[in-house]
């Protein structure tokens, strides 16, 4: 009850949000009690509503309700997030990688990877969203940051460098899902590449990036995502040519040249 009424008191007053917002955040780290975490994700949504700045400089902590332990706080901060994030209440950055890592939950969580899907069905909706934020997300899945110009609007990055996010993000490091899971998770989000333009700049940043890192699991990871791609217009075999020098070396990892060869085989396919 006392942690609901600080909450609301968040709301009433922007300095008193400002100074104490932080209080909250604390509770929903250390609490052990699910119902109060649960309670907390959603009273955070209420701030959010009025006072969205204050809680989009702390997204990474609403985020981390996403991974906790009992399922009604990962539901709530789901269904929280996906209010904040499809009414622009809150802009969409590199954490992106965190919601797709609840569409590899159908086995244990049924609901929240229906929940995941639906909320990355409705942003695929919105002007190139799921494209615009796949980079840094994957690669928080693998490697990559975005910058958000001036004429971007408030929810999404840059096209050119947010595909980085989701990738980026579920690949390597501390964010990074186990390499069955990441597969799942992008054949997934790769279903929203519709257009050909976008799936050629894929292609592009994709083999750009196999020269930045030695790891083969990246390599993998990497690989992988370019197989996705339909490959429909010479422009997008010919970008794939073009980062040859990028990926040549990498060729001699069996997962790669695999990957390589089912690349190949789309191309027959559509030129037979």
């Amino acid at each position: 009850m006392a942690t609901l009424s600080f909450s609301k008191f968040l709301c009433v007053s922007s300095q008193f949000c400002d100074a104490n917002h932080h209080l909250l955040f604390r509770i929903l780290e250390t609490s052990r009690d699910a119902n109060i975490r649960s309670n907390i994700a959603i009273a955070l949504g209420d701030v959010a509503v009025s006072f969205s700045t204050i809680i989009d400089e702390n997204g990474d902590e609403l985020y981390k309700g996403l991974s906790d332990g009992d399922v009604v706080v990962k539901k709530n901060t789901l269904m929280v997030l996906t209010h904040l994030i499809l009414n622009g209440m809150i802009k969409v950055k590199g954490q992106l990688g965190e919601m797709a890592k609840c569409l590899d939950l159908e086995d244990t969580e049924p609901r929240i990877a229906d929940l995941a899907k639906l909320f990355f069905t409705e942003l695929s909706t919105k002007d190139n969203a799921i494209y615009n934020n796949l980079h840094d997300g994957a690669w928080h899945f693998h490697f990559i940051s975005s910058v958000a110009p001036p004429h971007a609007g408030r929810m999404f990055c840059s096209k050119a460098d947010a595909l980085r996010t989701v990738i980026s993000h579920l690949s390597v490091g501390e964010h990074a899902m186990d390499e069955k899971g990441f597969q799942r998770t992008m054949r997934y989000i790769f279903t929203f590449i519709e257009k050909e333009k976008q799936a050629e700049s894929i292609v592009d940043k994709l083999c750009q990036r196999f020269r930045l890192t030695e790891d083969t699991r990246q390599w993998r990871d990497i690989a992988f995502c370019l197989s996705l791609l339909p490959y429909k217009s010479e422009r997008s075999v010919k970008k794939l040519i073009e980062g040859l020098p990028f990926y040549r070396d990498k060729l001699q990892e069996e997962d790669v040249f695999k990957r390589f060869q089912e690349i190949l085989a789309k191309v027959r396919e559509r030129e037979s």
